[in-house]
């Protein structure tokens, strides 16, 4: 069971999103909760900000980059405490933590101290970005070797998992971490294969109820065609999942140079949060 989440927070509505996820996970399993604000360095000391204090003649531009950075970090301040008095209005507690550095990165590596992320799907400047994921997201979920749980802009009571199995290793740790979800909890499973073979898909569904049974789990086995985006959205609304978890590159092998391309649909596409486990 994943006891300490590691909660990207940016002021934006998704990581309120996000925020909102974490008190639900962390309520009944008593998971340690810390809230990390990273200002982006790229932003404080990039070339954009140096062209614009050149265009406006301030000097000394340091002066300039002292009160951006002290504006940024007020910024950081006020979104922690936000957040953590939300926290604090539900009965929990949370640490609080502002670095600076590449987003990406630094979210990573402050993750290697915790279970599992929690991002919202998208940041502050989604509204510029239609229909694209957020850049820190995808870098995230490649280069993460934490799970990652991704949120949408409205969170919801969770009350049942849908695992995506294809009978890979990821997807086994994902049925692995979904049932300690569900026996933790008292949550129903559904389990999704996609497959163009009944034959090999009904056997993937036999092995993912095989080892659902030991924990006492008996769960709603569903086979879907076609594409394999297509299959485990349709399978999270008709059963009406809360929750999708799933590997996250599959048998995908080429991790380091793209998101995998069903783990980017589903990221893009779900209405639920997704829970991407390696």
């Amino acid at each position: 069971m994943l006891k300490s989440f590691l909660v990207a927070v940016d002021g934006s509505e998704y990581s309120a999103g996000a925020v909102d996820y974490a008190a639900e996970l962390a309520r009944q399993s008593e998971s340690r909760l810390t809230l990390l604000y990273v200002i982006d360095i790229i932003s404080l000391e990039g070339p954009f900000l140096a062209d614009l204090s050149g265009s406006v003649g301030i000097t000394p531009f340091l002066d300039f980059q002292d009160r951006v950075r002290t504006a940024m970090e007020e910024k950081a301040a006020m979104v922690l405490e936000n957040h953590a008095a939300s926290l604090k209005e539900k009965g929990l507690d949370c640490t609080t933590r502002v670095e600076t550095g590449v987003v990406s990165r630094t979210i990573c590596r402050e993750a290697m101290e915790h279970g599992a992320i929690i991002i919202g799907r998208r940041g502050e400047h989604a509204s510029w970005k239609g229909f694209l994921l957020g850049s820190v997201l995808e870098e995230v979920a490649r280069g993460c070797s934490r799970p990652v749980f991704v949120t949408p802009l409205e969170s919801r009571p969770l009350r049942k998992i849908l695992v995506a199995y294809d009978g890979s290793k990821t997807a086994n740790r994902a049925l692995g971490v979904a049932a300690s979800m569900a026996e933790n909890r008292g949550l129903e499973v559904a389990v999704v294969c996609v497959s163009s073979d009944s034959r090999a898909g009904h056997g993937h569904l036999s092995e993912a109820e095989s080892f659902l049974k030991p924990h006492g789990i008996v769960p709603e086995k569903i086979l879907e065609g076609g594409a394999a985006t297509e299959g485990i959205l349709s399978a999270a609304g008709s059963s009406a999942c809360d929750l999708i978890i799933m590997g996250a590159y599959g048998h995908s092998r080429v991790r380091e140079l793209l998101l995998g391309s069903t783990t980017d649909g589903i990221l893009r596409k779900a209405k639920v949060p997704v829970l991407l486990y390696r």
